[in-house]
């Protein structure tokens, strides 16, 4: 009887011990799959954050570009682009007339916003539409017609997101894209 009872108190205390290991193994995975929860839970409220910021960009880029081509991109510029570009126009001031061609019409092609470390490098293309000089034509119905991209630099400044390089090109002359869709 007393081996018997011995066997049981040795199976009791395998027993024991393997729920033991069950229950530590159980609980290690618990934390395990917690942990991986609220890693993926940051990650998603990242993702949600950073497609937000990226639609401000893109609503923010178009009135930018608008306003660059009816002269108030200015305020869009942080302090550091501000002076850069307040610079140059001073400089510049002096070789320029005052005739300026106003737009006219403008057509967004695509707006494409890479996200860097602390920047956002933005790409748009676009074609405007100039009224002429003193928006006057030279020949009735001539419009000069351009075909622009456009890499703007979007940084945080002041809790606001400003514009801190922008690189402006015309790609082609409307007019010859026009002529070359007509043949």
């Amino acid at each position: 009887m007393q081996s018997r009872l011995k066997l049981v108190n040795v199976l009791l205390i395998v027993l024991l011990v393997g729920l033991s290991l069950v229950l530590f193994n159980v609980g290690a995975a618990n934390q395990d799959l917690k942990q991986k929860n609220t890693d993926l839970s940051h990650d998603v409220e990242k993702i949600k954050s950073s497609d937000t910021e990226e639609k401000e960009i893109f609503t923010k880029t178009e009135s930018f570009i608008t306003d660059t081509l009816q002269g108030g991109s200015i305020d869009y510029f942080t302090k550091r682009y501000r002076k850069e570009a307040e610079q140059i126009m001073s400089d510049n001031e002096t070789n320029q007339d005052t005739n300026v061609s106003k737009m006219k019409d403008l057509e967004i092609y695509n707006i494409s916003v890479r996200k860097q470390e602390d920047t956002y490098k933005v790409y748009v293309l676009y074609k405007a539409t100039l009224t002429g000089i003193d928006e006057e034509l030279v020949k009735p119905g001539d419009q000069p017609l351009l075909i622009l991209m456009s890499t703007v630099t979007w940084i945080h400044e002041g809790g606001e997101l400003k514009v801190d390089d922008h690189d402006l090109e015309p790609l082609v002359s409307g007019e010859q894209v026009i002529a070359e869709i007509a043949l």
